[in-house]
């Protein structure tokens, strides 16, 4: 391949999954191809708003999880990362972390929070990542939180401008 190829040239196309390959070949003759690469994220994909076009478009008509997944799955959409397909799992929590959030309703006491303090919920929704993904940062210390003292068994965790940027990579 050595003697066939003189060199290979990878462009990652901003952060999306789409990457541009040339090859140049011993020769002088240049092929060019496009890949995709796995992503940690719904919307660094190209077709992200399309994707959430349709999957709204489809709740709205009153269709299951498991309905939409094959309608996404038939209309070419593909998820992040390595899988080739919906499924009404990933679903639920695309259209629902998606949605817009309802305010909580705070105890009696009427809770104050710190500067730079989020209820976990609050947090996981402005990083765009699942709670359990929080949870579990804090279970490894990765991020700093304390015990709320209320009946609910909440979660105070603290990132100003430069934690939540950490958090975000």
């Amino acid at each position: 391949m050595r003697q066939l190829i003189d060199r290979v040239t990878v462009t990652v196309q901003g952060e999306t999954e789409r990457v541009d390959v040339t090859i140049h070949w011993a020769g002088g003759y240049e092929s060019q191809h496009e890949q995709t690469r796995p992503i940690a994220r719904y919307d660094q994909l190209t077709d992200y708003r399309q994707l959430m076009a349709r999957s709204c478009e489809l709740r709205t008509r009153g269709q299951t999880n498991d309905q939409i997944a094959e309608v996404l799955n038939q209309e070419d959409f593909r998820p992040p990362k390595r899988r080739s397909s919906y499924n009404a799992a990933m679903v639920r929590q695309l259209v629902s972390r998606n949605s817009p959030r309802p305010v909580h309703s705070r105890s009696p006491e009427d809770i104050q929070l710190n500067p730079d303090e989020w209820f976990l919920a609050d947090l996981a929704h402005e990083l765009k990542i699942p709670t359990t993904t929080l949870h579990n940062w804090m279970r490894h210390g990765w991020v700093e939180a304390r015990p709320l003292q209320d009946r609910r068994g909440r979660w105070v965790l603290w990132a100003d401008g430069e934690e939540l940027q950490r958090l975000r990579q």
